[in-house]
């Protein structure tokens, strides 16, 4: 597959490329790719800003040449799991380093041979969807800050993923969820320990409703059963006597004795003493 050149920025300080193929592998080549971008109409984020910009350029499908930044509006060319590869030369005197946070990529970028003008390195944002931001630096000054949007093999990701949001909030009504922040959304929301009295009257409302309705449904389908329990008393308290009672009974011979009143045996009256 052949390589474009994706990305040129040009400063005072440095001359920064980026090269790659700008379309998904599942596409053979830009023109068959171009045809389904156009389709899909997505667009993607890339935002540069800098100290001593002179020139920031991105490859433009449509036209397959590199335009300005800020002159339209770009079909996605960086894609999840893909390899582009990174050059920066610096045009003075100033020692250049490469920032990014995660530090798989960050080391991947590294001074070319003995040269400390040039570095050089391969991105590849594996599995990773949404923003994606690396810095240039010289000592503590901050050179230039690029934002990208990486995009997943299906192009109408955001499509999918407002709807997916909409389904969970469908689910959990006015809960807060923490998002992941580099989503194309740009805001999350976090779960607080102190929500206001707007949200918990919110949650009461959604959930009270359903908490109504099963107890209506307990009420009228109760499941439910009978229970006995066993209680020892005395022996003139003795009332409705099961089978465990008189089990018991049979059992524990010794605390039957004699009275004038009570169960006949052989000729003489008993009652337990308790039971």
């Amino acid at each position: 597959m052949e390589t474009y050149d994706l990305l040129f920025i040009e400063s005072d300080d440095f001359n920064l490329y980026i090269k790659g193929i700008p379309y998904d592998k599942k596409y053979n080549s830009l023109t068959q790719y171009r045809t389904r971008a156009t389709l899909e109409k997505e667009t993607m984020v890339i935002r540069v800003e800098g100290k001593d910009l002179k020139i920031a350029d991105v490859l433009n499908i449509d036209s397959g040449q590199l335009e300005a930044i800020e002159s339209n509006s770009f079909a996605p060319i960086f894609f999840e799991n893909g390899v582009y590869q990174l050059v920066i030369t610096s045009r003075g005197k100033k020692e250049i380093t490469f920032y990014h946070e995660h530090p798989g990529i960050r080391n991947a970028v590294a001074p070319f041979g003995r040269s400390t003008n040039i570095l050089m390195g391969n991105l590849q944002f594996i599995n990773e969807v949404g923003f994606t931001s690396f810095s240039l630096l010289s000592g503590k000054e901050k050179l230039l800050d690029v934002t990208l949007e990486i995009f997943p093999s299906k192009l109408n990701y955001k499509e999918d993923y407002r709807r997916l949001l909409e389904e969970v909030n469908d689910e959990m009504y006015n809960l807060a969820f923490h998002f992941i922040k580099k989503t194309f959304l740009g805001a999350t929301s976090i779960l607080s320990e102190n929500p206001s009295q707007a949200e918990f009257f919110r949650l009461i409302e959604y959930f009270f409703i359903e908490f109504k309705k099963a107890i209506r449904r307990i009420e009228e389908q109760p499941h439910h059963h009978l229970v006995t329990e066993n209680q020892m008393v005395r022996g003139d308290r003795l009332k409705h006597v099961d089978r465990k009672g008189m089990q018991y009974l049979r059992s524990h011979m010794y605390l039957f004795e004699k009275t004038s009143s009570g169960i006949s045996i052989e000729g003489n009256n008993y009652m337990p003493k308790k039971g």
